[in-house]
C-alpha cells in the first residue's frame, strides 16, 4: 500500500500537537549534513554514502526526561555501483540516488545531564520517511518515483548537546522498510535498507521541565 501525502497531517499533527497544555515546551529548530548508504550486497555492485542535508524543527516536551516529536525535510544522496557485461568484459556503472523526504519523528529522550547551562541528552524512537521526489545525477543507472518505496519507517538513535541556547546533536537512522518497490529490483540489489547518519545544529526557543 502505498503512502499518500493526504495522509501526513494523520501522521504528523498528533505528533506535534499530543502536548497537555501545562506541559513544559521548547521549540528548536535546526539544520545539518547527513551521509546515506543503503545495507546490502547487491549482485555484481556496491553502495557507498554521499553527502546529503537535512532542516526542521523538533519540539521537546518535558523535563529531563522529555518527548520529541519533529518534522525535517532531508536531501539524501547514495551511490550505486553496479557492474554490467559487456562481451567478454565487464564495465563498472555509477549513479547518485538522490531523494527529496519529508521525515516525521517520535523520539524519547532524556538528558544524562540536567543543568542550566549544560545538558548531555539521549533520545532514540521511530521516524517515517514520505518520499517527495527522485533525482538522476546522470542516466547510466536510470531512476524513477515508481522504482521506490513511497515512504519508509526507521528507527533513530542520537545523542546531543545543550550549551546555553546552542543545539548540537549526532546520530544514525536504522531503515526498517524496503526501499525499492519492485520485486525484480529488491532481488538484484539485495533488498536495500537506509543506513544514515546526521549531525545537526540548532537554536533552542523556551525552558523545559526542572524535573
Amino acid at each position: 500500500m502505498r503512502f499518500s501525502l493526504r495522509l501526513l497531517p494523520v501522521v504528523a499533527l498528533p505528533l506535534l500537537m499530543s502536548a497537555p497544555a501545562h506541559a513544559q515546551l521548547q521549540v528548536v529548530p535546526q539544520a545539518g549534513l547527513l551521509v546515506q548508504t543503503l545495507q546490502g550486497d547487491p549482485d555484481h555492485g556496491d553502495y557507498k554514502g554521499d553527502l546529503g542535508w537535512q532542516a526542521g524543527v523538533d519540539l521537546r516536551i518535558g523535563g529531563r526526561v522529555y518527548f520529541q516529536p519533529g518534522l525535517h525535510i532531508g536531501r539524501q544522496a547514495t551511490i550505486v555501483q553496479v557492474q554490467v557485461p559487456l562481451l567478454l568484459d565487464t564495465f563498472l556503472v555509477e549513479n547518485d540516488l538522490v531523494r527529496t523526504v519529508l521525515k516525521a519523528k517520535a523520539l524519547l529522550g532524556f538528558n544524562l545531564v540536567h543543568k542550566d547551562g549544560f545538558k548531555l541528552r539521549l533520545n532514540a524512537g521511530p521516524t517515517y520517511d514520505v518520499l517527495l521526489s527522485v533525482d538522476n545525477s546522470d542516466d547510466d543507472i536510470a531512476w524513477n518515483r515508481d522504482d521506490l518505496s513511497a515512504g519508509s519507517f526507521n528507527l533513530d538513535v542520537g545523542a546531543g548537546l545543550d550549551i546555553w541556547f546552542i543545539a548540537l546533536e549526532g546520530g544514525v537512522s536504522v531503515g526498517l522498510s524496503k526501499v525499492l518497490d519492485d520485486d525484480g529490483l529488491n532481488n538484484a540489489y539485495d533488498d536495500p535498507h537506509n543506513l544514515t547518519w546526521y549531525a545537526t545544529a540548532g537554536v533552542v526557543i523556551g525552558r523545559g521541565g526542572d524535573r
